[in-house]
């Protein structure tokens, strides 16, 4: 008799598990920075807004994995200017960072940025973050 091949354990697809975690670190950061009145305040211009119509924006570029879930590299912002405002919203993100988190931990989040990762060390960040923003959301 032949010995049956033992099933492979489930694996959702590489693009679902980044949109999942994209979606979970996007909440908690808008939800996370809200006021009382669930309202945030844009990391760029100021504009006041209820954190569900704000963006989740990133100081280094989503496509750079390695840096994509990092909580110090996400910060609430209005559309307008994370979409639109493209070099405005990268001059004051960037004095924002400096304020924030100094010189030294932007110079880190660029370091960590230009390494390039498989996509099993992809899968595993994705998979860390998910299961850290939806934690952390639960708390919040």
């Amino acid at each position: 008799m032949i010995p049956k091949k033992k099933k492979k354990p489930f694996l959702a697809k590489l693009s679902t598990l980044q949109s999942k975690a994209d979606a979970a670190a996007s909440i908690y950061i808008r939800m996370k920075a809200s006021d009382h009145a669930g309202c945030v305040t844009c990391i760029t211009c100021g504009k006041y807004l209820p954190w569900t119509e704000a963006h989740c924006a990133h100081y280094i570029e989503r496509a750079k994995k390695a840096t994509r879930w990092t909580e110090e590299n996400l910060a609430a912002a209005c559309p307008g200017c994370n979409v639109y405002r493209k070099e405005f919203h990268m001059r004051e993100y960037t004095l924002y960072m400096i304020d924030t988190y100094g010189r030294e931990k932007i110079a880190e989040l660029k370091k960590e940025a230009s390494s390039l990762l498989s996509p099993s060390q992809v899968r595993s960040l994705a998979e860390e973050a998910l299961e850290y923003y939806t934690n952390a959301i639960k708390e919040l």
